[in-house]
């Protein structure tokens, strides 16, 4: 198999939301970052984000969900899907035995472009985009550790190296990213605190301004609440 993703790891959150809020060029956005479980016993990932920016007369709604099976002490990837509400835009990945599988709707219409493509080598450590912030998380790295991750795109496969200091994980794009994505990619800083994430900062793709991502709250949720949060973001 060429494409591989697992997560090794001894503790994973359950019913557990961790709650950011985000500040980016006088606007206010709220961020919650949810471990879940499916009705399959799939370990879940939820990200939701809400923003009003008035300069740019925009409200934002995103949202994205990635699912793993546990086995053992691993994760393995089992599929990721991102849902712009206020687009209308829905993206799913999958792995297929050799490949990668892309799937857009925009504004419902269906299947309104398909992809699949193949990387030209053996690929282990290969993460959607908020897996790949999570995995820190339950598989913390170690101080002055390099850890190669691929991220999966739209028509190729992009590549990082992640280090760690004394205080930030630090982020080094390798190749199949932009020169705009580089730059921003480059300068995020991602703080950790007791395995989770604290803090992270990355220039605006917008080019002007900062967006600055900071925990507000950690609490768990009854299986009623996580129940509610798998049905809206299917319905």
């Amino acid at each position: 198999m060429k494409l591989k993703s697992t997560i090794p790891y001894s503790h994973l959150p359950q019913n557990q939301q961790y709650i950011y809020e985000l500040s980016a060029m006088g606007g206010v956005a709220e961020a919650l970052v949810t471990f879940l479980e499916d009705d399959r016993g799939r370990k879940v990932f939820h990200l939701k984000c809400t923003a009003s920016i008035k300069i740019l007369n925009l409200d934002y709604h995103f949202e994205c969900l990635s699912r793993w099976e546990a086995e053992k002490s691993i994760l393995i990837f089992d599929s990721y899907e991102e849902k712009d509400f206020s687009k209308k835009i829905k993206k799913k990945w999958e792995l297929n035995p050799d490949g990668l599988n892309y799937i857009e709707n925009k504004k419902g219409l269906v299947l309104e472009r398909e992809v699949i493509y193949f990387p030209d080598k053996e690929i282990e450590n290969i993460f959607d985009p908020l897996s790949a912030a999570i995995q820190f998380m339950i598989d913390p790295l170690a101080e002055k550790e390099e850890r190669h991750i691929s991220i999966f795109g739209k028509q190729r496969i992009l590549e990082l190296i992640a280090k760690k200091d004394a205080e930030f994980i630090l982020i080094e794009p390798i190749q199949g990213i932009n020169v705009v994505w580089t730059k921003l990619l480059s300068q995020l800083r991602l703080k950790f605190e007791n395995n989770y994430i604290k803090e992270a900062k990355i220039p605006s793709p917008l080019q002007f301004g900062t967006l600055h991502l900071k925990i507000k709250e950690i609490k768990n949720i009854s299986v009623e609440e996580a129940t509610q949060i798998l049905e809206q973001f299917n319905s």
